[in-house]
């Protein structure tokens, strides 16, 4: 009979343990909309979101446990948000701290931003929030007292930087976040901390260093001691200079941060401040080629001949003023060949290296380097036959295609081609027919073929025809007595022109 009794009583007790005694840690509702974000705004065209039994919410009822997940966010934020954010009129937020150890359940204020005031008295509700094993938090939530009100939610690096000493970052597929350190400094065992290693720049100590699981401590040898960063080791009693020379390779002075390294003259001191070297040893010094050391300890680069330092004063590039030069440009043949004026120039070549370069107004530069397509455009032009001397056989042989690929490479949408010109207002873009037009100076109709010319230099030739442009070039006059006299394109080779066409030209 006790037996059975004892049975009874065990069993009305466990239903009377479990009976709305439920885990809220396993038992939550889920509330992930992106609207709950803080950085979600309220637009007024748009519906206010509410929680209410029926609202926006989108929860049949409340006064319930709840879990803020995904892209709202997974917590409540502690400080008062902007109005209209949230997704609503006047955001909740948690008045206070969130609970720090599991499973402890706290009772805080809600407020809510209405008209500015962070915590309006008549729409703020006291709730309890529980912090879960997996490092998660529950919220019970009673419903708000009208709609437009709303709970808001953070990810957890928003909240403190997620206690995280130095980088947080947010892993929103797993409502949790993780802390990072930076490149220098290694995450401790409390996977919040950061701190520096003996094997990044010696822990930041002058001397010794040793790892310890709160990160790198310095420590000194006998007569010094640490100094009251903890960094650097600086005298006692006995002069840290008398100790290994404090650790440098020549001169030791004695300040009052501690030692302090110098050089005899022609030696720098290298980035440990201990040890002194020949100027060109240093690693920043990146000469192309050639380094020499002066005695006043500067590390000077050189270079061989035919090249020049550039700018950069450590960079050794080709000197084309030993070349032979071949000039490019584009004219019209007015009557029969003669050549008209030159109404387009193009770079001029430079020959007599391993490499063809060129030369225009910004500069040397090669060929290849800003026209990778150079050497694979067709050419018409024949080699010349009246090549009658050595030294120019370079030029005669080569300019002449050279500049009818040179024309092809750069003029590739025809006189339409943009290119800058020189104002009173600075650099603006003209079609290639406008600028020939303008230096031609007279109307062409019907219209010519502008011809691609090389000149290979008074020691090697006149100027001669290579190629001509596959387009032809018509330039008419437009005047209107005390408003314009001029030269215009004339795109379409039409027999009149207006100033419509000098407009969209």
């Amino acid at each position: 009979m006790t037996q059975t009794l004892l049975v009874v009583l065990l069993f009305w007790l466990c239903v009377g343990l479990s009976d709305g005694a439920s885990d809220p840690c396993s038992s939550y509702t889920t509330l992930g909309e992106q609207w709950r974000n803080v950085g979600f705004r309220y637009y007024f065209d748009k519906t206010a979101h509410c929680d209410q039994p029926g609202g926006t919410g989108g929860q049949g009822s409340y006064d319930k446990w709840f879990r803020f997940s995904g892209y709202a966010g997974n917590m409540m934020p502690e400080k008062c948000p902007p109005l209209y954010s949230c997704g609503t009129l006047f955001p909740i937020w948690l008045n206070g701290k969130h609970p720090t150890l599991v499973n402890d359940v706290v009772t805080r204020e809600a407020c809510s931003n209405w008209g500015g005031q962070c915590c309006y008295s008549s729409y703020s509700k006291t709730i309890k929030i529980k912090l879960c094993p997996g490092n998660f938090y529950v919220y019970f939530l009673p419903q708000v007292v009208t709609c437009g009100i709303a709970y808001c939610a953070v990810h957890s690096c928003s909240v403190n930087n997620g206690e995280c000493s130095h980088i947080c970052k947010n892993v929103a597929y797993k409502d949790e976040h993780v802390c990072d350190c930076p490149k220098d400094m290694v995450l401790m065992a409390d996977k919040r901390t950061c701190a520096m290693k003996c094997t990044m720049k010696n822990g930041g100590c002058s001397h010794e260093c040793v790892d310890t699981k709160y990160g790198a401590q310095c420590r000194c040898p006998a007569g010094l001691k640490l100094s009251a960063a903890g960094k650097h080791c600086v005298a006692t009693s006995v002069s840290p200079c008398l100790i290994n020379n404090g650790g440098c390779s020549h001169y030791c002075w004695l300040s009052k941060s501690g030692p302090v390294c110098s050089c005899s003259a022609g030696l720098v001191l290298q980035k440990d401040n201990k040890n002194c070297v020949k100027p060109c040893d240093v690693s920043s010094i990146n000469c192309s080629h050639a380094c020499s050391n002066t005695r006043d300890g500067q590390a000077v680069c050189s270079c061989p001949q035919n090249m020049v330092l550039a700018p950069d004063k450590m960079t050794c590039t080709q000197s084309l003023k030993t070349g032979y030069k071949c000039h490019c440009s584009i004219s019209v043949e007015e009557s029969g060949t003669n050549r008209g004026p030159s109404l387009f120039d193009l770079p001029t070549l430079v020959y007599g290296f391993k490499d063809l370069w060129a030369e225009d107004v910004n500069g040397t530069f090669k060929v290849l380097d800003r026209f990778p397509q150079f050497r694979s455009v067709r050419r018409k032009r024949q080699i010349p036959s009246h090549i009658d001397a050595l030294k120019c056989l370079d030029i005669l042989q080569n300019c002449p295609r050279d500049c009818e690929r040179l024309a092809k490479v750069i003029i590739d949408d025809g006189l339409a081609t943009l290119f800058p010109v020189v104002g009173s207002l600075g650099y603006k873009l003209q079609p290639l027919g406008h600028i020939m037009c303008d230096k031609l100076l007279h109307s062409l109709h019907p219209g010519k073929r502008p011809v691609v010319f090389y000149d290979p230099g008074k020691k090697c030739g006149s100027p001669m025809s290579t190629h001509a442009l596959p387009y032809e070039l018509c330039c008419s006059s437009l005047k209107i007595p005390g408003v314009i006299d001029t030269i215009i394109w004339n795109k379409k080779c039409a027999d009149k022109v207006s100033i419509k066409d000098l407009i969209e030209g």
